[in-house]
């Protein structure tokens, strides 16, 4: 997730953010470091959230002559220094697959591992030139995604571009009686073509069970945080 709501950031121009997506290697990462239990990611949904755009072509897949174009575009033709927020129960091999396809094509990121009270005040207080590793948490209702993170008076990613059209498409997905996809779909679009966030994998999670133990209800209303 860049600060792409500070204008002083590279990371406010959607170019970089773009670049930063293309030059990324989501294919061969996760099979290198999943283990068969992690998959490229072009979207915020998982493939089992009903938000889930099927129809959505991915567009920013691997391509570093591209990423280097852009970000001359963007005008960073020598690229640009920056940093990557590991949180806490994040892999730091995918921050170091990272950092490594970004200095093909010029971003040269260093790579910080806050303490949790730091963490905490990343989220709330917002990051400058850099970007935050983490998890997006997932709810069965994805209002309930748009409203803890992306909203404008969200407590978190307050150096996170929330645009006033982004805000519109939220508040008409809030109004509707009963979740619809469609509205909850034109949120996702919007965050997709702004790319206030560059997804890159997902992981699945796995559980280990006695035979004799049923109706655990384990993962029915939300996510595991770890």
């Amino acid at each position: 997730i860049p600060d792409s709501n500070d204008p002083d950031s590279p990371w406010s121009n959607l170019k970089v953010r773009q670049a930063a997506e293309y030059a990324i290697d989501k294919e061969s990462l996760t099979a290198a470091l999943g283990h068969g239990f992690m998959k490229p990611a072009y979207q915020l949904p998982t493939p089992y959230a009903t938000v889930y755009d099927k129809t959505l072509t991915p567009t920013h897949k691997y391509d570093v002559a591209k990423a280097k174009q852009l970000l001359v575009d963007a005008g960073y033709p020598n690229g640009f220094k920056t940093t990557i927020i590991l949180a806490a129960g994040q892999i730091m091999d995918v921050s170091l697959a990272i950092q490594s396809y970004w200095s093909k094509v010029g971003i040269t990121a260093a790579i910080e591992t806050p303490t949790s009270t730091r963490y905490q005040v990343y989220l709330t207080d917002g990051w400058k030139n850099a970007v935050m590793q983490m998890v997006v948490g997932e709810w069965p209702n994805y209002n309930s995604v748009w409203g803890f993170y992306f909203t404008k008076n969200s407590n978190w990613w307050p150096t996170v571009k929330k645009s006033d059209q982004l805000q519109t498409l939220i508040n008409a997905s809030y109004a509707s009686i009963k979740p619809d996809v469609s509205l909850e779909q034109a949120v996702l679009n919007n965050l997709y073509a702004d790319q206030i966030v560059i997804p890159v994998y997902y992981n699945e999670s796995v559980f280990v069970l006695q035979p004799y133990v049923h109706d655990t209800g384990w993962l029915q209303r939300m996510f595991p945080i770890y």
